[in-house]
């Protein structure tokens, strides 16, 4: 398996909740994912290695590279994990990208029970060894921001 940095591992859990699959068979950014991200990767210095779109497709690259490596039976649980396990040595980027995950699954609205996005939310939240009420706490938040902004 391929060894990833600090920064990749955020990078990838951000890539994982737009849906962005091994093969880009199953899903690709959207417009607003795919902007959401590249303003993480210009504003936040964390992502420094990103700025330029060659080192942002490179990175992707290597993100389809791990994820396929990563996954039997069409489980991400592994991937995740390998993500976690680096972001957990450093909590204020685990929370933080924990947060822009959130930002991201949230872009479309409420989350279904049982959905995709549910379940990765889930298996972030376990893996990251996080409050599972963080969450509920940000798309209160978001629903705060959308009815002060209109």
């Amino acid at each position: 398996m391929e060894k990833i940095t600090l920064p990749e591992s955020s990078l990838f859990l951000l890539l994982l909740s737009a849906n962005v699959d091994a093969d880009l068979t199953d899903g690709e950014l959207t417009e607003d994912e795919e902007k959401y991200i590249l303003k993480c990767t210009s504003k936040w210095g964390f992502y420094d290695d990103f700025y330029s779109q060659s080192q942002l497709e490179a990175s992707i690259k290597k993100y389809k590279d791990v994820l396929n490596g990563s996954i039997r039976s069409e489980n991400e649980e592994d991937f995740i994990e390998q993500c976690a396990e680096i972001l957990l040595t450093s909590p204020p980027h685990r929370d933080m990208t924990y947060y822009l995950c959130l930002e991201i699954l949230f872009l479309k609205g409420k989350i279904e029970k049982e959905s995709k996005e549910d379940i990765l939310i889930g298996e972030l939240e376990v893996q990251l060894k996080l409050n599972p009420d963080v969450a509920d706490f940000i798309f209160g938040l978001k629903i705060l921001k959308t009815i002060l902004d209109s």
